[in-house]
């Protein structure tokens, strides 16, 4: 069999090989994948992003009225831009200190001694 040559732009090319190292990267649990296309306009619609989220669609529904994430309709449907819903999570989330493992500690056992 005769081999075949397939040429691309270095452009797309490029674009592929991120696409591939998120994928892996997600495979190796180094970070979720949601967060590999943050870069990219990407729009999910609402049953997507709870399932993405692991939250009810009345939850989205709540963070939509208190504008902590914002939509766009689109013939009748929500969408949410994925860059917002990683700007979302990376807002809400709370880093991991020694001092908050060890207040979370002197809470728990307190709470364990009633």
């Amino acid at each position: 069999m005769p081999m075949e040559v397939i040429t691309i732009e270095s452009k797309a090319f490029k674009e592929i090989a991120s696409k591939l190292d998120a994928i892996y990267e997600h495979v190796s649990n180094s970070r979720p994948l949601l967060y590999a296309f943050s870069d990219s306009e990407i729009w999910v619609d609402s049953q997507e992003v709870s399932d993405m989220l692991n939250i009810s669609v009345r939850t989205l529904q709540r963070l939509r009225a208190e504008g902590e994430l914002s939509y766009t309709y689109v013939r009748r449907r929500c969408r949410y831009k994925v860059k917002d819903i990683c700007k979302l999570l990376d807002d809400k989330t709370i880093p991991c200190t020694y001092e908050r493992i060890m207040q979370f500690k002197q809470k728990y056992a307190l709470n364990c001694v009633k």
